[in-house]
């Protein structure tokens, strides 16, 4: 289940730079894609995600989080526009 979408700029450009490479035809380009779904899923994307995000060839809104098993949230520490760290 969906808990928050994190917007990002480094994201958005990570994922920018995936379609593009993704796009080249060029064995050169090609060997980059690997590198740049690593960067993806560094940044916190799943691989899950980031096929996704390779299958439809759209920049999606920001990195979706999920919740890794079901339960209810006892707490919410954080609101839209608040700006979080890595880590």
């Amino acid at each position: 289940q969906r808990l928050m979408t994190i917007e990002s700029p480094g994201i958005d450009a990570a994922v920018r730079d995936l379609l593009a490479l993704t796009g080249a035809r060029s064995d050169t380009v090609q060997a980059l894609v690997g590198p740049a779904r690593l960067r993806l899923q560094r940044l916190g994307m799943p691989a899950s995600q980031v096929a996704a995000i390779e299958a439809s060839g759209s920049v999606p809104r920001g990195l979706i989080v999920t919740a890794p098993r079901p339960g209810v949230l006892r707490a919410v520490d954080v609101r839209p526009g608040a700006r979080v760290m890595p880590g």
